[in-house]
């Protein structure tokens, strides 16, 4: 943001002359929105959102149409992004999902050793907000501690509601439940490796799904709430369990039933680490790369002859 964000974004992009200009999400005012309103080059837009409903958009569509026709290389992370946006704005998306690093996360990493004596783990990693649904994942761990007494659940995250979220460690979940806060980027990769579960009980709003796919790369098992953007990543019964969202009942049996199950974890960790290679993003950036030239080629050919 600034005030002189505009004036910099146009000399910016008039002075470097690019091929392709690649924003993300542009159609809200903030930085790429101004690449997309300056830029003269094939312009490539990726759209994460999953929203239901967009006030925004409702009014401000027929002034952001005019910005959104300025796209000639749409892409959608997913169908569920790409019917969120569609609705809105029609186009032709092509749909190239997010990727994950498949070295950075993977299944020979370093356990944390403050973690090592707390098995067995279940870890969620999030925004403390509500759509992450870490309340429900709370609600239900007094059930998993009954019939996996040893079990730990390690938080992950930073937010607005720390203090909501904390006031559910009391009684049984008192000492079984372990708030570590935000951590460095590079600290996350140990904490996928040092868990037995990885859980995300989001309510909806997800338009993919990325956590779900560290995890998998680090050879965890995923449990995971049946909504449609993590439906793109995760298949029941392969590389993890879905269960009712927003119900911690179903949640806490879901947990229990792979606590319980050491095999059938190691064998959904061994298939979440084969579908997560398939995202890697060696391989995601060769189809966006290959979505260039195309995209370059077809405004080509639209030039008219002199």
């Amino acid at each position: 943001i600034g005030l002189d964000l505009s004036r910099k974004v146009k000399d910016f992009l008039h002075r470097e002359n690019f091929d392709v200009v690649h924003t993300q999400g542009p159609l809200a005012p903030v930085l790429p929105f101004l690449a997309i309103k300056y830029s003269n080059s094939v312009n490539i837009a990726t759209f994460h959102s999953a929203l239901d409903r967009s006030i925004g958009y409702s009014i401000f569509g027929p002034v952001l149409e005019r910005y959104f026709r300025k796209i000639h290389g749409p892409i959608a992370v997913s169908e569920v992004a790409k019917k969120a946006m569609g609705k809105y704005f029609p186009g032709d998306y092509r749909i190239i999902p997010n990727g994950v690093d498949t070295n950075r996360f993977n299944h020979r990493g370093i356990e944390r050793e403050e973690l090592k004596n707390r098995k067995p783990i279940v870890l969620f990693v999030g925004r403390f907000e509500p759509r992450k649904g870490l309340e429900y994942l709370l609600q239900a761990f007094p059930s998993v501690i009954k019939a996996v007494p040893n079990a730990t659940l390690v938080v992950v995250g930073a937010g607005y509601f720390s203090r909501y979220y904390e006031k559910f460690t009391v009684g049984s979940l008192k000492d079984k439940v372990l708030f570590v806060g935000q951590i460095a980027a590079e600290e996350l990769p140990s904490y996928y490796f040092s868990c037995d579960i990885f859980c995300s009980p989001a309510i909806g709003l997800e338009s993919f799904g990325i956590v779900l796919l560290e995890a998998m790369a680090s050879s965890r098992p995923v449990i995971a709430s049946d909504i449609p953007g993590y439906r793109n990543v995760l298949s029941q019964g392969v590389e993890g369990l879905f269960f009712k969202p927003k119900d911690p009942v179903d949640l806490s049996l879901a947990i229990i039933t792979l606590l319980k199950n050491r095999e059938l974890r190691l064998k959904m960790g061994e298939d979440g680490r084969k579908k997560a290679l398939r995202y890697d993003w060696a391989k995601v950036t060769e189809q966006v790369e290959n979505y260039y030239f195309e995209v370059i080629e077809r405004e080509k050919r639209k030039e008219p002859i002199l």
